[in-house]
Formats: structure tokens, C-alpha cells, sequence
């Protein structure tokens, strides 16, 4: 495509992107655009329909390649616009993911205004709070753990033994939104291995508190 293959001209295109959403904002002036993302099919879903909309605004033209994991969108419009490009996603994957982004703005006389390309990291946010099994479970001597925010907030996570006394606090901080991992390598706060048994781990944190089981193997 065109956008493909142009070096950067004009200033760098503002973005945002949300959970599902990536929003594009058209330098002012835009009468025409051409609009490419890269991305991994295995990790990130677009919609599959090419669509051809006509308003009172201008035509849109979209389609999406999911063989070779690409979205093309081309717009002109009867007067300059500058309204922002909603395109909207689904992860596949719990994980960051990259994708690149090609453009090219047109304006009045054929003048680019804008154009080059972008990477952008699009990162799944879950949508409530959740604690995982661990796993392995009966474990040893290392076991990995789950748990979901769906907004940043300070979790406190603690290991206790079957009469409940503290082992080790694995977290005590501020931890941004996502789907977050952690293990325990069976140490205690003295960096001692604690014996065999059934030890609980709970995490806490604004509105949320939840505790699960674990077997620890010799």
C-alpha cells in the first residue's frame, strides 16, 4: 500500500488506545486517508467484513486480511474532517502485543499533511478481578501464579500456613491493570525453604479479597 511505502512527513499522528478500541486523530484539514495496521492474527482479531460506508460526511472503504493479518481503510471526504478513527479489536492473547500502523492524510490540492508509520502496544486489560489456581499444583519447588486487574490498584499478596501464620508477602505496592504473574519459590521472609504441606495464598486489594489452596510436595 501507498502509506506503506512513504517516509515520514508532516508531524507524527496522535493515537489512543483502549482495552478494545483504537482511536486515530486526522490532522486538521484531512480531506483524504489511507490508513494500514500489521498485525499478528494469532493475537489480536479485527473485524473480518469489508465494508464500504457513504454518509453525508464522504466515503469509507475497509477490509481486513486475516490470512495475512492486515487492515486497510481509505476515506474522502466532501469537506476536511478531523473527527477520530474509532477501529475496533479483540485480543486472542493475555499479553502485550504490537502491531504497526501506516498512514498517509491528504488535504486540500493533494498536500500531504501527514504521514509514516507507528508501533503501537495494545495490552489486554481484563474486565474484573480474579485469582488463579496455581500451577504446578502439588508443586516443587516453584509454582506460578495468576491474577487479573482490571484497573491499577495496590494489591498486598501474602503465602500463609495451614494455622495461618504469615510465610512471606510476595507483594506490597501499586500494580497497574492487567493480567499479572507471580511465583513462589517456597521461601519464607528468613529465605528459608519451608517444610511440605498445604500453605494458602490471598491477594488484597480495593474491593476484592480472595484466598486459594496449594500443596507443596518433598
Amino acid at each position: 500500500m501507498l502509506a506503506k511505502l512513504l517516509v515520514d512527513q508532516g508531524p507524527a499522528i496522535k493515537t489512543t488506545i483502549s482495552n478494545d478500541q483504537i482511536l486515530i486523530y486526522p490532522p486538521i484539514g484531512t480531506q483524504a486517508l489511507e490508513i494500514l495496521l500489521d498485525y499478528s492474527i494469532t493475537d489480536i482479531q479485527f473485524s473480518a467484513n469489508a465494508s464500504k460506508t457513504v454518509s453525508e460526511k464522504g466515503i469509507t472503504l475497509s477490509k481486513v486480511d486475516t490470512l495475512n493479518g492486515n487492515l486497510i481503510l481509505n476515506a474522502a471526504y466532501f469537506e476536511a474532517n478531523s473527527m477520530p478513527i474509532h477501529i475496533n479489536y479483540n485480543h486472542l492473547q493475555k499479553k502485550y502485543v504490537n502491531v504497526n500502523l501506516s498512514y498517509q492524510f491528504i488535504g486540500k490540492d493533494n498536500i500531504v499533511l501527514s504521514a509514516g508509520t507507528q508501533a503501537l502496544e495494545l495490552k489486554p486489560i481484563p474486565k474484573e478481578f480474579a485469582l488463579h489456581q496455581n500451577y504446578p499444583n502439588p508443586f516443587n519447588p516453584v509454582t506460578t501464579i495468576n491474577y487479573d486487574l482490571p484497573t491499577d490498584a495496590h494489591v498486598k499478596f501474602v503465602i500463609y500456613d495451614i494455622l495461618g501464620r504469615e510465610v512471606i508477602e510476595l507483594v506490597n505496592e501499586k500494580v497497574p491493570a492487567g493480567y499479572q504473574t507471580i511465583t513462589w519459590n517456597t521461601r519464607n521472609h528468613f529465605g528459608q525453604t519451608v517444610s511440605a504441606g498445604i500453605y494458602f495464598y490471598q491477594i488484597q486489594t480495593v474491593g476484592f479479597i480472595k484466598t486459594r489452596k496449594m500443596v507443596l510436595l518433598k
